[in-house]
């Protein structure tokens, strides 16, 4: 038993180790909009839709020329997987979804197009098959639905994602995940951990894709600390038209932040509302080749949000 316990004690210092040298990589956390990890497969449900909208309030342009103009920006997502399971301890998942953003600049020197939709198709392979690990591999696209081309207007991802139960309140997640598609390609590990470090208690570190701390304070009911990012997945382009001032430029938005949510999970149905604060960040422009990027910086804003989920 004191074998066991210190074990257990090392066990916890090499976490905290690992959540201090993981810290200062959040300046470069990615969003991965609904980068799922497929847990609802666990319940063999054959439906699942998600969603959310986060709007941002107004924010100032920090760049000489453009200082006072006004940056409005607003994000959201939602999508329905159709799950089949051909075997035991295997599943197959499609998602068929929509992503929309909002990028309201009065001063944009660009372009005029405020409103970006793109289309979303993946299909997914979730298995259980060895024992303690859970394997999703997933192949997706997402298609610009304003200016619409699979050739030069789409991007396309990928991910393998590998979680070993080491313990029954311990997960290790290992993986790689990106993405390729207007002019741009990303390729990123995943590295990290879930840890129930007490019955009411929750942390998820696992880089790129979630960074929070959770309190489950009365059945179906929780509360998180998130650490957010905002522009879809990391430096993925959305191409604008041809007749806009600067023709078939090329445009991202990056920023993070903070925010505490509350949230109601039953055994079916799922929704949360959260509130925090960005730390400002920026908007990057290229030419249609890719080339010569300008980088217009935006100070903090507050902004809020709103998810839900459904499954049957």
């Amino acid at each position: 038993m004191r074998i066991l316990r210190n074990m257990e004690g090392e066990m916890k210092k090499l976490l905290i180790i690992f959540i201090l040298l993981i810290f200062p990589i959040l300046t470069h956390a990615l969003d991965y909009t609904l980068a799922t990890d497929y847990c609802f497969i666990h319940r063999r449900d054959r439906v699942y839709v998600d969603g959310f909208f986060t709007p941002v309030a107004g924010a100032s342009i920090d760049k000489r020329g453009f200082r006072g103009s006004d940056l409005h920006y607003a994000e959201g997502a939602g999508a329905i997987f159709i799950n089949a399971y051909p075997a035991e301890d295997h599943a197959l998942s499609f998602e068929l979804g929509y992503s929309y953003m909002r990028l309201n600049w009065d001063q944009n020197p660009a372009f005029k197009q405020d409103h970006f939709n793109d289309a979303i198709f993946s299909i997914a392979y979730i298995t259980t098959a060895m024992k303690q690990w859970r394997w999703v591999v997933n192949l997706g696209v997402h298609a610009n639905l304003d200016n619409f081309n699979m050739g030069s207007n789409a991007f396309y991802t990928g991910t393998i994602w590998g979680r070993l139960a080491y313990s029954d309140p311990l997960g290790i997640h290992i993986g790689v995940v990106g993405q390729t598609g207007v002019k741009s390609t990303y390729l990123f590990p995943i590295l990290g951990f879930d840890w129930y470090f007490h019955r009411q208690w929750k942390i998820n570190a696992v880089f790129p894709l979630d960074f929070s701390l959770n309190y489950f304070f009365a059945k179906n009911w929780s509360t998180a600390l998130s650490y957010r990012s905002f522009g879809g997945w990391y430096r993925s382009f959305h191409r604008v038209g041809k007749k806009e001032n600067l023709p078939e430029s090329m445009v991202s938005v990056h920023a993070n932040g903070l925010d505490l949510g509350i949230y109601f999970n039953s055994k079916h149905f799922s929704a949360g509302v959260f509130g925090g604060a960005n730390f400002g960040g920026w908007i990057l422009i290229r030419n249609r080749h890719g080339a010569k990027p300008i980088y217009f910086h935006f100070d903090a804003a507050a902004y809020g949000g709103v998810k839900a989920s459904l499954e049957f």
